[in-house]
């Protein structure tokens, strides 16, 4: 058994507010790989830094506003599970040893332990108690599919089959499903003592991240698709078309809502679904960060999100932004000054919006981006009271949500409408 100390180090992370989630930066050459909170304040992190070359696992008391470093060497973690404060899990790869492993902590993460160690590179982990948990991974073609019940002091290998396996997830002692390389989705209904295996078409890429709610219905992210199920795996159905942006992570807190991580070229998002998938819309758009790689919710509207360049993003409201609704609060019983929805939206370039004056003012139409920033003025004048509509010229913008404000005499009214470029 192997324990190492720890060095530490203190972040007080710079942040910005990004749609409904505040931004924290880490640091700029770290690479968060997974993010696992147990509830508003404690949580852990976990990754690699790319300019130093070694592992790391942070923790914070404060929700994530300042962290504690703890490096790890040469180990590149992929991924950490707490089941309470105290005992905790990480895995990824031994550089140094050309192996994966498996560490424990038993007292918050102040020290951690090598718990076992295999030939494979291990990608991520699922515990169902403190007692017993499923590790996986693999290498090009060879699956690693590890199990403990005595709380890692011994682990079986188990029979399954279908290449690097890099996501796992359980929804009782039974059922679990593990998924990955070219698509391939195994599932269990004993524990894991015997899989049976289908698979999805990604290319020759990998699913990433696999969530269920129940023993029927369940999504997973990989490539440039989005899968979901209603009948345990059976049939997957793809919710989304094809293009060049890639899937990461998904989160479903019920059967309608849930959340996705999109990147494509080096800009990321956080997508949303109030619909179990048939639609979304982007909640967070960041650019200039190539991935966005885990989620951690601790109830509906509490949660947290991780990704390159040392983003720690955070929500209270499910990535809602509340000053909107507090602004059509403010706004109910004006039947008469009204903004409508802009159509069509989504929209690839134009679209047209309408609104309706109760008197004759000084009116200000005005679009904002995901920042804030003020992108178009397309009113700034007296207009008469009425009905009136104007088409809106995306051109020259990048894809993404943007937020269109009509103002009149003290009263206002925010939308948001969905640029995507095709």
């Amino acid at each position: 058994m192997f324990l190492f100390l720890i060095s530490i180090s203190f972040f007080t992370s710079s942040f910005a507010q990004v749609e409904g989630w505040t931004m924290h930066n880490c640091g700029r050459d770290l690479y968060v790989n997974d993010v696992c909170f147990l509830n508003a304040d404690s949580g852990w992190a976990v990754g690699y830094d790319g300019w130093a070359g070694f592992g790391f696992v942070m923790s914070t008391i404060d929700g994530g506003v300042s962290w504690i470093t703890q490096d790890s060497s040469s180990t590149v973690y992929r991924a950490i599970h707490f089941t309470d404060k105290e005992h905790g899990w990480a895995v990824g790869y031994r550089n140094s040893a050309n192996q994966g492993a498996i560490y424990h902590t038993n007292n918050g993460g102040e020290s951690w332990y090598l718990k076992d160690s295999c030939r494979y590179e291990l990608s991520d982990l699922f515990f169902l108690n403190r007692d017993t948990g499923y590790v996986v991974g693999g290498g090009r073609g060879q699956t690693a599919v590890l199990r403990t019940t005595d709380a890692g002091e011994s682990w079986d290998s188990l029979n399954a089959w279908g290449g690097h396996m890099h996501t796992v997830f359980f929804v009782n002692d039974t059922l679990g499903w593990v998924a990955g390389e070219r698509g391939a989705v195994s599932k269990t209904v004993d524990g894991g003592d015997s899989w049976s295996t289908t698979s999805v078409d990604v290319g020759f890429f990998f699913i990433s991240s696999f969530h269920a709610i129940d023993q029927d219905t369940a999504w997973m992210v990989g490539n440039d698709q989005i899968f979901k199920t209603e009948d345990g795996g059976e049939v997957w159905e793809a919710m989304v078309d094809p293009s060049n942006a890639r899937y990461q992570a998904c989160f479903f807190s019920n059967s309608k809502s849930g959340w996705v991580t999109v990147s494509e070229s080096s800009t990321s998002e956080i997508i949303h679904t109030s619909d179990g998938g048939e639609s979304w819309q982007v909640q967070a758009s960041l650019p200039n960060v190539n991935i966005l790689s885990s989620f951690s919710f601790i109830n509906d509207t509490a949660g947290w999100c991780s990704g390159a360049t040392g983003v720690i993003l955070k929500t209270s409201s499910a990535g809602i932004v509340s000053v909107r609704n507090i602004e059509d609060a403010a706004n109910e019983g004006q039947e008469q000054f009204r903004l409508e929805q802009n159509f069509p939206n989504p929209f690839d370039t134009h679209t047209i919006i309408s609104y309706n004056l109760a008197t004759d003012g000084l009116v200000r139409l005005v679009v904002y981006n995901m920042l804030g920033e003020k992108v178009r003025i397309l009113v700034n004048g007296k207009q008469s009271a009425g009905t009136h509509s104007l088409t809106f010229d995306g051109a020259g913008l990048p894809s993404g949500l943007y937020y269109y404000k009509l103002t009149d005499r003290g009263s206002n009214s925010v939308k948001e409408m969905l640029l995507l470029r095709h």
